[in-house]
Order: structure tokens, then sequence, then C-alpha cells
């Protein structure tokens, strides 16, 4: 196999060159009428926004969550999740079908977009008529029959989200970060103060069906603009026949994707009922919503980089691993912090109510540091066009899901989230060897700087559960957390200075925008 490459400094590393945006083909600066910039002010611009749009849109999602749980309680809150779980199914074929087909196009052209754009359209009414047709069934599914006509604003949700997938997928071809964050910023806010109005005045499930609706109608309100670009060509079956390669295989993924995370949430409902979906459903909001953030925000900036590097593994190797370092030395300490400090989490911020969510919680921390750990591998599936080795990962996943969950409910030993666990662990195995052949990297390439950064986590979460049963025993709450938080920070950059330095001078220099 090949050794691997010796990796390029972060700006770099992370930064397309200037043949990449000077090619209006390939969705250049010149041709989204950004003005010319330089590459350190770009790659700033970039990860500030990026960063923005994670955290700005985390932050009012985490809000959201904890206010919603607080006044709805474990069973309300599962029951509207669920049904909002149903609606995530069609919002992500609406809107992500061509995603991936677009932002990897070499040619794309006005045919393109708009036959992508009609394509998405007709999916997002689809499914919003087989919410309509089938509302009293859903609602009724869930023990809500009172939800019908929810069930029914909800499914109007998908229509926005065919208004907005090309236009979200043209910008994030042509680079515009800034645009993507203020988008996403923009409908949390309103989304958020929307669902604290509906619960002060009293409207119960009522505000996140409202909350919902209104972030949609955000969405398509900023994108307006952009809206024209996306009705300039024809809808023609030569750009249709372009996309659908890479669109088969992305909603096929997407499918068994929606299956392995949303849909075996209904089998949770029936298996251990409400009160235990919505123990699982407040790690799902909470802790998943940062790692899905991560995820996308990690995407919008590497993807289409990775596109322009289909045909030099080389430089793909130096982007993954450079990515795959930083964005495990960003994260890794948060999912492990909030392990961590879960009890006082729930303590300040749930009601008693809550208690119990303590072991959900956890466990949504343990899976999302193994994926975050391989978040960038179906990355370079897709950008090598080789969606199929994303599926079958999928696939392992699902799978393992399934076995596992049956194990549980049958021997009673363990809970939803321990399957949850369970089959990301499965997924990263089926995903080293993959990744490995796709880009002729050695495997234990792949681990060496991660397990550097993984033992300075490790040092970080000892260090403060140490303190927290001994200094902090007698503290409330409130006072632990002051204290756990900042220690924890200096302990973990002490030791990723000690254990992986490239990696810290990598965060610092994001942290500087630099």
């Amino acid at each position: 196999m090949t050794s691997q490459t010796p990796p390029l400094p972060y700006d770099a590393s992370l930064a397309p060159s200037d043949r990449d945006r000077s090619d209006p083909r390939r969705g250049s600066v010149a041709a989204s009428g950004l003005p010319a910039m330089s590459d350190a002010r770009r790659k700033r611009s970039d990860l500030l926004w990026s960063v923005l749009e994670g955290a700005g849109s985390t932050g009012l999602a985490v809000v959201s969550t904890v206010i919603v749980a607080r006044l709805l309680g474990p069973s309300d809150f599962g029951v509207i999740m669920s049904i909002y779980t149903l609606v995530q199914v069609g919002s992500y074929f609406a809107e992500n079908t061509f995603n991936d087909a677009i932002v990897r196009q070499k040619d794309l052209d006005d045919d393109h977009a708009t036959t992508a754009y009609a394509a998405s359209i007709a999916m997002g009414v689809t499914f919003a008529a087989i919410f309509a047709a089938a509302h009293g069934w859903i609602a009724s599914f869930f023990g809500a029959p009172g939800l019908g006509a929810a069930v029914v604003i909800a499914g109007l949700t998908l229509i926005l989200n065919g208004l907005c997938s090309v236009p979200m997928s043209l910008l994030r071809r042509d680079l515009r970060f800034r645009d993507l964050a203020l988008r996403t910023v923009y409908a949390r806010i309103a989304s958020t103060l929307t669902v604290v109005v509906g619960l002060m005045l009293g409207w119960g499930v009522w505000a996140v069906v409202v909350q919902n609706l209104i972030g949609g109608i955000v969405y398509v309100a900023y994108l307006l603009p952009l809206m024209r670009r996306t009705t300039r060509g024809r809808v023609t079956r030569a750009a249709l026949l372009d996309l659908l390669p890479v669109s088969i295989f992305t909603s096929t993924n997407m499918l068994v994707a929606v299956i392995a995370q949303r849909v075996f949430l209904v089998l949770i409902s029936v298996l251990f009922g409400p009160l235990a979906l919505g123990l699982y459903m407040i790690g799902l909001r909470t802790v998943d919503v940062f790692s899905t953030m991560l995820l996308n925000g990690s995407k919008q900036l590497i993807y289409r980089r990775m596109a322009m590097r289909q045909g030099d593994l080389a430089g793909m190797r130096t982007l993954y691993l450079a990515a795959t370092q930083l964005g495990a030395g960003i994260a890794l300490p948060v999912f492990a912090g909030i392990y961590v400090c879960t009890p006082q989490i729930v303590t300040v911020f749930l009601q008693p109510q809550w208690a119990g969510a303590v072991d959900s919680i956890r466990g949504f921390c343990i899976a999302s540091i193994i994926t975050t750990a391989r978040m960038f591998d179906g990355l370079v599936f897709a950008s090598l066009g080789r969606a199929q080795l994303s599926l079958t990962v999928t696939t392992g996943r699902l799978l393992a899901f399934l076995g596992a969950l049956f194990v549980i409910y049958v021997s009673g030993v363990g809970s939803p989230v321990d399957a949850l666990v369970a089959c990301s662990i499965v997924a990263s195995a089926i995903s080293v060897p993959f990744v490995a052949g796709a880009i002729k990297l050695r495997t234990r390439d792949q681990f060496t700087g991660l397990l550097r950064i993984l033992a300075a986590v490790v040092i970080m979460a000892a260090s403060v559960l140490w303190l927290q049963r001994t200094a902090l025993a007698e503290l409330s709450a409130v006072r632990s957390l002051a204290v756990m938080v900042p220690t924890g920070v200096v302990i973990y950059g002490v030791a990723l200075a000690l254990a992986a330095p490239r990696t810290l001078r990598r965060i610092w220099s994001l942290a500087r925008g630099r």
C-alpha cells in the first residue's frame, strides 16, 4: 500500500487552489458573482461563517429543545418528535436527493439546475400529499388521534424543503458559506422565538408544529433571490440522466440511513413505549443535533474541495487526514465533556422528571465520539463517485441496530441507546478498510493522529471525573459546572499540546480566524 503523504500546512490543505476557483465550470467565485478574494482571506471567511452556522444553529436548537422538553415532559415530547421523525424521512429526499450530484457535476448548466429543482419540488409535493392522506392513521399510530391536523401541517414543510433544495446545493457548489450560515441562523432564530412564544401562550405540542413551519418559511424567504438561477433552464431528460448516477446512490443511501437513524424510532415507541422514546429523543435532540450540525458544516467546507481532487489521490489523502484530525480535536472533547457533566446538565437545564435521561444522553455521547472520528468517510466515497461504499456502510449500521435492538428487547438487558452505540461501532469497523482502499491510505495512518487526540481527551475526562467526585462532591450542580467546564478546557489544552501539538496549532489558527 502507498505510504502516507506528509500533511500540508493547515491553510494549504483546507483551501482550494487558484486553478479550482478560476474555472467557471467548477462553481467558481467568478461564476457565483462574488468578488475576488485572496486564499488566506477566503479561507478565514469560509471557516468563520461555517463556525457561525454550526455554533449558532446548534445553540438555538439546544435552547429550543430544552424549553420544549421542560414544558411538555417525556411522553408528550416523544409523541410530537415521533411525528416529525416521519416528516424528516420525506425531507431527506426532497432536500438532498440531487445535492451531491450538483456539487460534484463538472459541467453544470442551467438545464441541470432546473431539472433537479423541478424533481425536488415534485418529491416535496408528493410526500406532503401522502402525509395529508394518511394523517389520521399516523396520529393514531403514535397514540395521539387529536393531532391529525398537526400531521397535515407538518407535511407542508416538505414542499418548502423541495423549494430550498437546489438553491442550497448551488450555494455549496459555489462555496458561499456566508449565505448558508445566514439562512440557517435566521431560520433558527425565527423558529426558536416561535416555539417560546407558543409555549408561553399554552399551545402545547402545537407550538412545535408552528415552529417548524415558520422555520421552513424563513428558509424559503431567504433563498428567494437565488431561485431565478434555478428556473433559467429547461427540464430535460438529458440533464436528468447526467444527475441520476450519483442521485440514485444518494437516494438509496438516504433511504437506508433514514431507516437506520429515524424509522427505528417507531420500533422504540412500539417495543419500549413513549417514555423510553422520550428519553431517547432528548439525547437525539441535544447531543445528536450538535453532531449533525458538525457533520453538515464540515461537509460544506470539505466536500467541494474533495470533489475538486477527484483525480489527485495524494491531495485527497492530505485533505482527509488534516480535516479528520482537526474535526476530532474539536468535537471529541466536547462530547466527552458532555458525558462527564451529564448529571449536572440534566439537573440545571431540565426538570426532575428527566432524571432518567442521564444514561440516554451519555449513550449518545459515546456514539457521537465514534461517529465523529469517521465523519469524512462518506465525503471520500461521494467525491470519488463510489456512493455504493456509503450504502454498504449504512446497511451494516442498520442491520447492527436492528439486531442489537432485538437482543435488548428479548433479554431485557440494556436500552435502545445501547443499540445505537453498537451500530456506530459496526459502521466504523466497516468503513475503515473502505477508506484505506479508496484513497490508497494505510489503515494505521488513519488512527495515529486520532489516538493522540483520544489520549488527551481521556486525560481530560478522567481528571474532571476525579475532581467531580472529590473536591466538588458537596457543591450544587450549577457551581460544579462552573468549575468543571473551564478546568476541562485547560487540562485538554495542556494534554493536547503534549500529545498532538500539530492539531492544537490548527485549532488555535481556527480560533483566530486564520
